[in-house]
C-alpha cells in the first residue's frame, strides 16, 4: 500500500507520497490495488484521511490476509466479497458479522485474517473504512 511497493496501483501514481484523493473506476483489473477517497500515502503504508474510504482488490486465492494498524484506538471496517457480506464458510478468523454485514476491527499493527476459503477462487474484495487513521501496509495471499 505504501509508495515504496505500490507498483500495482490502479488509480493513482505508483511511488507518489503525500495526501491524495482517489476515485474508484468502474472496471477493476485482477491483482491491481484501488483506493477510494482521501489517503495519505507514505513509504511503507497508506493511511485513511477521512471516513468512508475504500480499498478494492480482485484476487484469486484461498486465503487473504491484511497487514494493518490503527493510528490510535481501533477502527472497524466493513468487508465485502463480490459486493456482499463474506459468507461464513470463507470468513477469516478476524471477520465478524453484525446486522447482516461483515466487519474487521483493526487495532494494533498485525496480520488480520480476512478470507479463509476451502479452495482458491476469484473474487472482488472491498473494504469500507469508517474512520480516519487506518494504516494499511499490505495484502498477503495463501
Amino acid at each position: 500500500f505504501g509508495a515504496v511497493r505500490n507498483e500495482n496501483f490502479g488509480n493513482g501514481t505508483p511511488g507518489k507520497t503525500g495526501e491524495q484523493s482517489f476515485v474508484l473506476p468502474g472496471m477493476k483489473e485482477a491483482n491491481v490495488l484501488y483506493f477510494g477517497g482521501k489517503w495519505n500515502v507514505q513509504g511503507e503504508y497508506a493511511e485513511t484521511v477521512d471516513a468512508n474510504e475504500h480499498v478494492v482488490f480482485q484476487y484469486n486465492a484461498k486465503g487473504v490476509y491484511f497487514v494493518a494498524g490503527a493510528k490510535s484506538g481501533s477502527i472497524t471496517m466493513e468487508v465485502t466479497v463480490d459486493g456482499k457480506p463474506i459468507d461464513s464458510v470463507m470468513r477469516g478468523s478476524d471477520v465478524f458479522e453484525k446486522d447482516g454485514k461483515t466487519f474487521v476491527t483493526i487495532t494494533e499493527n498485525r496480520l488480520y485474517r480476512i478470507i479463509d476459503a476451502k479452495a482458491a477462487s476469484k473474487h472482488l474484495l472491498e473494504f469500507i473504512i469508517s474512520s480516519p487513521g487506518l494504516q494499511a501496509y499490505t495484502f498477503t495471499f495463501g
